[in-house]
C-alpha cells in the first residue's frame, strides 16, 4: 500500500485515537486505495480509520462518549 495517503504521515496516531478521528478520515477523502484499505481491516480486524471509515469497537465508542461528556477522569490529568 505504498500509495496509501496515510503512509508516512507525520502523525499516525489520527487514524487510531477515536477522538481525532475526524483529522485521519480528512486524509481518506484523497487516498486512492480505499478499497484494498478496507479489505486490510475487515481482514485483520483492526480498530481506527481504515479505508475512509472510523471503525472502533464498542468500548472504544463508551469510553470516548465518557470523556466527552465528564472531562478527564482524575488519573488521566
Amino acid at each position: 500500500m505504498d500509495l496509501a495517503a496515510c503512509a508516512g504521515h507525520a502523525d499516525p496516531e489520527i487514524f487510531h485515537d477515536i477522538d481525532r478521528q475526524d483529522e485521519g478520515l480528512a486524509v481518506c477523502q484523497v487516498c486512492p486505495v480505499q478499497a484494498p484499505c478496507r479489505d486490510f481491516q475487515k481482514r485483520y480486524r483492526y480498530s481506527g480509520v481504515w479505508g475512509g471509515r472510523p471503525v472502533f469497537s464498542p468500548a472504544e465508542r463508551r469510553e470516548a462518549m465518557l470523556r466527552n461528556l465528564l472531562g478527564p477522569l482524575d488519573w488521566e490529568a
